[in-house]
């Protein structure tokens, strides 16, 4: 065989080989995309800004910086939603909370890219109804945090994430999921920007 034959054999055979590691990329990558496809559900997307009509965006505290677990913050709104609180490893277990959380320890998850749930519903058919809905929240046990708050009118709920904020009265299961879709693994904080969000441990407490 000539070698200037050898030589287009061998061109062609790199070319091919080329061509089929590309399609297997592209081919990954619509599956990764894809619903359902390559690796576990994301509670929607990984937000970056506001979305107009989906909470009330909040001036953000202009501190953000770490304080002792215990120390008192006094924080610009009920609840909060931006600010100091309580260092690492001070931040609360995703998931479903029986007992009141501090504001202190809620701001640290919400730094990280997670919402919380607040609610003040003194009947108990809404409550339940309520949890309900956060549990059929996906992949919630990562990134929701759920907790009774009494500084809040009775028969409220309020949705927060990092300097956005939705109250509603009762249980409105569609504003919940779309909050929560919309402003799950948020970029709002310095932190998340830089880092990006991070999941957290679940707990039933």
């Amino acid at each position: 065989m000539r070698a200037a034959t050898r030589r287009r054999l061998r061109r062609w055979a790199l070319l091919g080989a080329s061509a089929t590691i590309a399609v297997l990329v592209i081919a990954g990558l619509a599956l990764s995309s894809a619903p359902g496809g390559g690796g576990p559900a994301q509670p929607g997307r990984d937000a970056l800004e506001y979305t107009e009509g989906v909470g009330s965006p909040v001036d953000l505290m202009a501190s953000v910086d770490h304080r002792p677990v215990g120390e008192f913050i006094d924080y610009s709104t009920t609840p909060p939603t931006s600010g100091p609180h309580w260092g690492t490893p001070e931040w609360a277990d995703c998931g479903i909370h029986e007992a009141q959380v501090p504001d202190e320890r809620i701001v640290h998850n919400m730094e990280h890219g997670q919402v919380v749930i607040s609610y003040n519903l003194p009947n108990e058919e809404d409550a339940a109804r309520l949890l309900e809905v956060a549990e059929g929240l996906p992949d919630m046990e990562s990134w929701t945090v759920v907790r009774p708050y009494d500084k809040i009118e009775e028969g409220a709920v309020a949705v927060t994430a990092w300097g956005v904020m939705d109250v509603v009265q009762g249980v409105d299961e569609d504003r919940i999921r779309r909050f929560y879709t919309e402003y799950a693994r948020n970029r709002f904080s310095e932190e998340t920007r830089q880092a990006g969000p991070l999941r957290c441990t679940s707990v039933v407490s």
